[in-house]
């Protein structure tokens, strides 16, 4: 006699925020339903300092958890429950969204969305669906973020006057490098070749664009490459919508340069790299944001009251983007403490210094 096996429970991606923040949230869960993903949105109550029964049931099943998090700290108690509460192997990722008045994405927060579901799949290919109609509803949907990936690339900028006529810029994600081609003009055909590479390999067709020459094949600007370590040669050869062939040009790739200008950037844009948290009868300072880009990092230095950190957080090394079990995401704080100054130390050697208030 067979015994029946219950299937296991289906992984999915879960997309927590604010009741204030659902316009963000939909947002993003038509982005990833464009990459062939679904997610479901739990709307919650951002000032509790637990996750709800519907919340917590959600988050069991969940392989990845995204949470939107506004500038100034709501969600940031939202963040901080999933990272509690979410199962070993469940990866927590913040989604930092633009004050808005009416509670709608702004230009930035929406590149953010792009950028984020860029580099969460990028290179891995969308999941099969049992039916079209999800597709169907996500393709024609009123936000239609299908292109989000193409669009946020296509609109990459050129390379600059009077500078070099290709500039390769990179995100790392766990997929692999992100590399963007930044050429003078449009391409109808992108190629690249590495050292290890036999011949010229094509980037592809971008597919549709808008305006006059929207009927001509454009090149997609990027690829994603899972290989690259060090400074990496490059050549790089195209040809221009009008058939004219440049190159190929030489151009080095380093990843480590790379890595420390893309958290730089990312840096700028998150006001807050700690967050603090009262629970359980604890002071909490929080380090996951600055751990999540530790491949970019050779240190991290904190102090309380002070503008010379004394205190070295524990990490261990790691080559994507991520943190690891053993790695030291929070410290208590004293009852006195004001004020926590963070030093991070990059690749590279530089340093940036920033000092945040105690709140709670």
């Amino acid at each position: 006699m067979r015994h029946h096996v219950p299937a296991p429970m289906p992984r999915s991606i879960l997309v927590l925020c604010d009741e204030r923040d659902v316009d963000v949230a939909d947002a993003l869960r038509e982005a990833l339903r464009a990459r062939g993903h679904e997610a479901k949105v739990e709307p919650c109550d951002a000032a509790a300092e637990t996750l709800g029964a519907h919340a917590r049931d959600r988050l069991a099943t969940a392989a990845k958890v995204i949470v939107v998090v506004r500038e100034g700290g709501r969600g940031n108690r939202l963040l901080h429950a999933a990272e509690d509460e979410a199962r070993a192997g469940t990866e927590v990722l913040p989604l930092l969204a633009d004050p808005s008045p009416d509670g709608a994405p702004s230009d930035r927060t929406t590149a953010r969305i792009q950028t984020l579901v860029a580099t969460l799949f990028a290179g891995a290919p969308a999941p099969r669906k049992r039916s079209l109609v999800p597709w169907l509803a996500a393709l024609f949907g009123a936000v239609v973020l299908a292109l989000v990936v193409g669009a946020w690339l296509r609109c990459s900028p050129a390379a600059p006057p009077g500078g070099p006529p290709v500039v390769l810029t990179g995100m790392l994600s766990n997929a692999g490098w992100l590399v963007t081609f930044h050429l003078r003009e449009e391409a109808s055909v992108l190629e690249y070749k590495r050292p290890e590479d036999r011949d010229f390999v094509a980037t592809g067709d971008l597919g549709p664009t808008s305006g006059p020459t929207m009927s001509q094949p454009h090149a997609k600007t990027y690829a994603v490459l899972t290989d690259l370590r060090g400074k990496v040669p490059f050549q790089v050869r195209y040809r221009t919508l009008e058939g004219v062939n440049r190159g190929p040009f030489d151009i080095v790739f380093d990843t480590d340069a790379e890595s420390v200008s893309s958290v730089k950037g990312i840096l700028r844009d998150v006001p807050g790299w700690v967050s603090f948290r009262a629970f359980a009868g604890r002071r909490l300072c929080y380090f996951t944001m600055l751990l999540t880009y530790k491949y970019a990092l050779r240190s991290i230095r904190w102090g309380i009251d002070t503008d010379s950190p004394d205190r070295l957080l524990r990490f261990a090394p790691r080559g994507t983007p991520g943190i690891d079990n053993d790695d030291e995401t929070l410290v208590d704080l004293p009852d006195r403490a004001g004020s926590v100054t963070v030093e991070l130390t990059f690749l590279d050697g530089t340093t940036e210094k920033k000092r945040f208030q105690v709140q709670f």
